[in-house]
């Protein structure tokens, strides 16, 4: 296992999940818990980014989808009004 200490309720849930695709089996804790931890080590050093690392991949994905399209309006027309402005006469 990597340097990184994985928690034990993470190892918990990923060997409930491996458990319950296998058909949860009797007598086969000990592997899932195994198999779980090997798991989460493998995917653990590929997580250590911090968030301001996190935070300016973000920034830097949103960047180029900004300005959305225009906002939606406030206010959805249902059909049955007359066209053109209400605030004008006719």
């Amino acid at each position: 296992m990597s340097g990184q200490k994985i928690s034990e309720d993470a190892i918990r849930f990923k060997a409930f999940e491996l458990w319950e695709l296998e058909g949860r089996p009797d007598g086969r804790a000990s592997d899932h818990w195994a198999a779980a931890e090997n798991l989460l080590a493998d995917i653990a050093p590929h997580s250590e980014k911090s968030k301001s690392d996190l935070s300016d991949e973000l920034d830097n994905a949103l960047e180029d989808s900004f300005p959305a399209s225009d906002p939606p309006s406030l206010s959805q027309s249902t059909g049955s009004e007359p066209a053109g402005d209400p605030k004008t006469k006719p």
